[in-house]
């Protein structure tokens, strides 16, 4: 068995997401899938399993059996987190857009820049005004554009949707948490969808 067993099972208990980014051994040990099954074997006794985004880029840990109180008060408590957190983060993801060339949105591994992403705020007010916005959300202090950045970043980074790729914090790398969070947010749209939708005909409308 991998040396690297114990490391995987425990960051995986503990809600992170192994990727390339933050735990490159650990993810290539999870791509050979006997290994990924020895790692199953072990969470069913603990009524969790591991699973992967649906482009590869990360894996999770999931509950198995969602119906004994318990469990259902820890989803429901992770949720509320989730919830919490969200609306900053897509608000992030406009602010990177509009000064972006990119037309996607952040994907897991892409390069993530202080310098670039301070050069575009400063030059535009509406990115300004976003990122001001963004961290009143957060409840931070900070006024100055620079600030505010670097305060944001911070968020990001401890909230592990960012790696510092550098000592100096300048330079990061987006993480599959990223990718994670797309997949959550398409499926409670498609949840949305299906509880506003009375007909076959309404859903195909909506989707």
């Amino acid at each position: 068995m991998s040396n690297y067993f114990s490391d995987i099972c425990h960051q995986l208990l503990s809600g992170n997401i192994i990727d390339q980014v933050r735990f490159p051994h650990l993810y290539d040990e999870l791509t050979n899938e006997d290994f990924l099954n020895q790692v199953n074997d072990f969470l069913a006794k603990l009524q969790r399993r591991c699973t992967g985004t649906a482009n590869g880029s990360g894996y999770y840990c999931v509950y198995t059996d969602a119906r004994s109180p318990e469990v259902q008060a820890a989803v429901r408590r992770q949720f509320n987190e989730w919830a919490e957190k969200i609306e900053p983060l897509l608000m992030w993801l406009r602010l990177c857009r509009n000064v972006s060339e990119n037309d996607h949105p952040i994907r897991s591994g892409e390069i993530i820049r202080h310098s670039e992403l301070l050069v575009h705020i400063e030059q535009s007010e509406r990115a300004r005004s976003q990122l001001a916005e963004i961290i009143k959300l957060l409840e931070r202090k900070s006024s100055e554009a620079k600030e505010q950045l670097n305060s944001l970043l911070g968020y990001l980074e401890k909230e592990h949707y960012l790696y510092p790729i550098n000592n100096s914090g300048a330079v990061y790398r987006a993480t599959a948490k990223w990718d994670l969070l797309y997949e959550q947010l398409a499926y409670i749209a498609a949840c949305e969808n299906i509880s506003l939708a009375e007909n076959p005909a309404e859903q195909e409308v909506l989707l």
